[in-house]
């Protein structure tokens, strides 16, 4: 269990991150968020093409999903939030699925 999450350098507050993973039966962290600060989801796109469902958390508590895919059809999921999902302050956006299995994960979003 492990991800590879790419955060590129964006200026001020707000943030991109694109993660791949071939197991996120643990839970993974997408973005982390500092002290006194609180993340603000405004888009995702979830990807896979294994038979598990994926599932995005606020810390340990489920906020998206669980969402469902299959093996024989590669499936994403795309959702942009207006106003932009506000995560509880000092926690981590992290995603976790019910198995082993190739899964993308994208995103933006600021801090406040």
């Amino acid at each position: 269990m492990a991800i590879t999450v790419n955060l590129p350098n964006t200026p001020g507050e707000a943030f991109t991150f694109n993660a791949t993973s071939a197991d996120v039966s643990g839970t993974e962290e997408l973005k982390a968020a500092p002290t006194a600060q609180s993340i603000y989801l405004e888009w995702i796109l979830i990807n896979s093409v294994a038979a598990i469902t994926v599932t995005i958390l606020d810390a340990a508590a489920d906020l998206l999903g669980p969402f469902n895919f299959a093996a024989t059809a590669p499936g994403f999921v795309c959702m942009k939030f207006d106003p932009p999902i506000k995560l509880t302050a000092e926690q981590a956006l992290n995603v976790d699925a019910s198995g082993a299995g190739a899964v993308c994960v994208a995103g933006q979003g600021f801090l406040r």
